[in-house]
């Protein structure tokens, strides 16, 4: 779920141009500029609704919640890689599914050291996109280091893998309206998830993070919903227990195991730019 900053509750003050995709619906921000009436500080939490309805209205290209196959699961992974990554890699191939993994240039690991995993992700077929080169978060720096974030890490994976990721993850989900709105007129297709598996609150209760997965694809009713699950392939536990039980449980339960390109009905040259 986006982390809204605090400064976007008045971004009629702002000068920012429209974004890429226009909702067919007035925004917030919308009625908020044709009311020129004082307006009142929102609070915390009308903020945080009226953010979620505002990004929530926008375009598929821009903004990605949940998978658009019916039937389906992207599992991500976030925050490597690192030397675990190599483990959910083997399990990967032995179950013969294809994940997404976001990664960064430098956070528990750095990627200089963990480069041959890259290679080897990208050449198995799994999707890489990016989450920023340190893990900022991107609603708390200025376009300038927006810019850096991003540049860093898909300059260096053009150099290992010959291409830069179309698509992105913001550290902690956070953006802010100037932070998105470059991103987008960038070409980044933002991806978010619908099932957090909080594995990194409890790494050692893997049935925990499982029971994310359990409520959200017995709670959907029948299959024609399609989830993104976010996971963290730099803990231990995750990458040799939950991953594997996350396969198995889904399979079970009748659902086909994609990346978030697949999800957009996307074939791999779209995934990454030169």
């Amino acid at each position: 779920m986006l982390v809204f900053a605090s400064s976007i509750a008045l971004i009629q003050a702002s000068s920012l141009p429209a974004p890429v995709v226009v909702s067919t619906s007035p925004t917030p921000q919308a009625q908020l500029m044709d009311n020129d009436a004082q307006i009142p500080p929102m609070t915390p939490e009308e903020e945080h609704t009226a953010a979620k309805h505002f990004f929530e209205k926008r375009g598929a290209g821009s903004i990605v919640k949940s998978c658009h196959l019916e039937n389906s699961i992207a599992i991500t992974f976030d925050d490597g890689p690192f030397e675990f990554t190599n483990d959910l890699l083997d399990t990967l191939d032995r179950e013969n599914v294809k994940v997404t993994f976001f990664l960064n240039g430098k956070n528990v690991g750095s990627i200089y050291d963990y480069s041959d995993i890259v290679k080897r992700a990208y050449r198995s077929g799994h999707h890489i996109g990016s989450h920023t080169w340190d893990h900022v978060d991107l609603s708390t720096v200025s376009l300038d280091e927006v810019a850096d974030q991003m540049n860093r890490l898909d300059n260096y994976l053009k150099d290992i893998l010959g291409v830069r990721p179309v698509f992105m993850r913001p550290p902690f989900g956070a953006l802010n309206w100037q932070a998105q709105n470059w991103l987008i007129n960038q070409g980044y297709t933002i991806v978010l998830w619908n099932i957090d598996t909080n594995d990194w609150r409890h790494p050692n209760n893997v049935e925990k993070s499982l029971d994310a997965l359990r409520h959200a694809l017995g709670s959907s009713g029948d299959q024609n919903h399609g989830f993104i699950s976010l996971a963290h392939d730099t803990l231990d536990s995750t990458a040799i227990k939950l991953a594997p039980a996350v396969i198995q449980y889904a399979k079970q339960q009748g659902f086909n195991l994609v990346t978030i390109g697949d999800c957009l009905g996307q074939s791999p040259s779209q995934w990454y730019r030169p």
